[in-house]
């Protein structure tokens, strides 16, 4: 195990209460961890962010990424979850357009454009070094989740990893990934147990596959474990097809 999932790990399912929930002990932990200020800073992050703009959210993640210089990372999707979804876009080559939403580094759109996708990675910031990285069937456009400017169905599997557990207004963005989708809507997001003192700027937290599953709200889904992670791949078609009867 990496030493970033055995950290997030250890935090969620072995760390007890009265560490995670305690300021003092936090903080030592996150010294020893080389973040002696993450800890204040993501608490702070998560009490203002509902009452915080575009602008001001992108002014915290950037000063959060110097307090933690690997959260900047090409790949935000575990191994085994990568390995998923590039099985997903072999088994259905009849899929193309695909949608990477809040892609971060793009290291999993430029995969999916190398195996013949269309992919579109979109994000609330994207580095200008990021949209000077030009790959072959693959574009960058700067947006918002709650907002993105793309038609009804625009592709035919919309991709959301690591994402949704860092906005407020979950259920908007919910509906707003499934309307983008045509066919299918893959979604990840880190099983972890809620606790006061973090080192993320994560606002929704998901112990059990179960706890995503209800905020999805379509029992024909899957959803399990993967990786420490829980995935999320739900069919829309089917869906389609019993809400025009």
């Amino acid at each position: 195990m990496k030493r970033g999932s055995f950290i997030h790990y250890f935090f969620s399912e072995v760390c007890p209460p009265f560490i995670r929930d305690n300021r003092q002990l936090m903080s030592f932990l996150a010294k020893r961890t080389g973040n002696p200020q993450v800890v204040d800073y993501t608490r702070d992050f998560r009490e203002k962010l509902p009452y915080m703009n575009n602008d001001e959210i992108k002014e915290y993640y950037t000063k959060l990424s110097m307090l933690t210089p690997n959260l900047e990372q090409e790949l935000d999707v575990k191994a085994d979850c990568l390995e998923y979804i590039l099985d997903y876009a072999i088994l259905h080559p009849e899929k193309t357009r695909w949608l990477d939403c809040a892609c971060g580094g793009g290291g999993v759109k430029k995969m999916l454009a190398n195996l013949g996708k269309k992919v579109t990675g979109v994000d609330f910031f994207i580095s200008d070094s990021l949209k000077s990285n030009i790959v072959e069937n693959a574009s960058f456009i700067e947006c918002n989740i709650l907002q993105l400017p793309f038609e009804d169905n625009s592709f035919d599997i919309v991709l959301s990893a690591h994402t949704l557990e860092h906005i407020v207004q979950i259920q908007s963005a919910i509906s707003e990934l499934r309307r983008v989708a045509k066919e299918t809507l893959i979604i990840i997001v880190p099983k972890q147990r809620e606790y006061k003192y973090t080192f993320e700027t994560h606002v929704h937290f998901f112990p059990y596959a179960e706890s995503f599953h209800r905020i999805m709200e379509n029992p024909a889904a899957k959803c399990f474990y993967l990786d420490n992670d829980i995935l999320y791949i739900e069919e829309l078609y089917p869906v389609n097809r019993i809400e025009d009867k």
